[in-house]
């Protein structure tokens, strides 16, 4: 009955599939946020940015007050090889550690020349990556949920 709902809800919480921002009780580890390593952020063909790695670190907190059990985070911006004489289409590729898996994402921007932007190819990247995390929480809670006791019946 509603004992077993109470346990059922304060075994969710207490796992820490917990989807809203970290909350008051949990600290950040290392002065940023609460990834066990700090964020990697890499340049490939062009100088680093620090204006781009700053709006990269901004991304990441955010995804960090979404989901606050990420591991650790890579993230590497591209830039095409000189050779090619077309406006560069810039390629942003994030490795995104979570315990018992990991999401990746890899914008092939070959086509689309809005990329030419790297705060866009950044942005879009960076979309593409909370829309798979959501669903990553999503299904972590359907599979919990669903292995939950009945609290009516019990098992």
């Amino acid at each position: 009955g509603i004992c077993n709902a109470a346990i059922f809800w304060s075994r969710i919480t207490s796992v820490g599939y917990n989807t809203g921002p970290a909350g008051p009780n949990r600290m950040p580890t290392s002065g940023e946020g609460f990834m066990q390593t700090p964020a990697i952020i890499s340049f490939r063909n062009f100088p680093r940015s620090d204006a781009v790695a700053s709006r990269i670190e901004e991304k990441i907190r955010k995804l960090e007050q979404y989901y606050d059990r990420i591991i650790s985070c890579r993230v590497v911006v591209q830039a095409p090889h000189r050779h090619n004489t077309k406006g560069k289409l810039y390629q942003v590729h994030i490795h995104l550690g979570l315990p018992g898996d990991d999401i990746v994402v890899g914008k092939d921007s070959a086509k689309d020349h809005s990329h030419e932007d790297v705060y866009i190819a950044v942005r879009d990247s960076f979309e593409a990556l909370r829309r798979q995390l959501k669903k990553h929480v999503r299904q972590i809670r359907n599979r919990h949920v669903m292995s939950a006791p009945d609290p009516v019946y019990g098992t």
